[in-house]
């Protein structure tokens, strides 16, 4: 399966109201937001402008991989079957995978 093609609109849209990551400036040309689990510092994410035009498959790339993603979950958090609470759950269960993996 590959990136489906989305506008910027609807993948900024998705991130804003489904992840909710922290933005650190509003007034900036860029957002970028953290995101936290638990309380702790997961991951950042560059937020795209609210344009019509297309996202590309190379964009929709970096943004899965700054959001700890695959393609898969990135074309279902923003067709809307993955929901915000999902992402967290997937998130959680990848984190304890990734502290058994440091114990051992």
């Amino acid at each position: 399966m590959s990136f489906k093609i989305f506008t910027e609109k609807q993948v900024r849209r998705a991130i804003l109201n489904k992840i909710d990551p922290n933005i650190k400036s509003t007034k900036a040309k860029h957002w970028s937001g953290k995101i936290y689990l638990n309380e702790k510092y997961l991951t950042t994410v560059k937020i795209p402008n609210s344009h019509k035009k297309d996202f590309g498959r190379g964009k929709a790339k970096n943004i899965a991989r700054q959001l700890l993603i695959t393609e898969e979950q990135y074309n279902e958090l923003i067709e809307c079957t993955f929901s915000g609470s999902d992402y967290y759950s997937y998130q959680e269960k990848c984190e304890i995978d990734r502290n058994k993996d440091e114990s051992k």
